[in-house]
């Protein structure tokens, strides 16, 4: 049910109007740590987040990735969803020259580096 607070009534959803908003948004590298790394396999490497909050960057504890998706590692040491490789170049972020394919299992437990603390 809709609900207009100044009203203190329900609205039909005829009433309701909506607004397209435009947003910003950033992408940002955390670092993984050297002991990360090693598990890994190679010598650096750092996590790529997409977000249009990016007030809460300093709070974030933790990076969310999909388990059923496949991630890359590519020369440059981005990692993000294998899926996203052919949008990372048209954004001008990488090459897109792999350097590792790994599951979301093998990041687990991995840390990184949050680069506003």
């Amino acid at each position: 049910v809709f609900w207009s607070w100044a009203a203190k009534s329900a609205l039909a959803e005829a009433e309701v109007e909506y607004e397209d908003k435009e947003d910003y948004s950033i992408f940002v590298a955390f670092d993984l740590d050297e002991q990360s790394c090693q598990k890994l396999g190679i010598s650096k490497a750092s996590a790529v987040i997409w977000t249009t909050t990016p007030w809460t960057l300093v709070a974030n504890q933790a990076i969310a990735l999909n388990p059923n998706e496949n991630y890359v590692i590519t020369k440059e040491g981005l990692i993000f969803a294998s899926a996203l490789l052919e949008s990372m170049i048209a954004k001008g972020l990488t090459k897109g020259e792999i350097q590792k394919e790994l599951n979301a299992k093998e990041f687990e437990k991995l840390e990184a580096i949050n680069p506003l603390n």
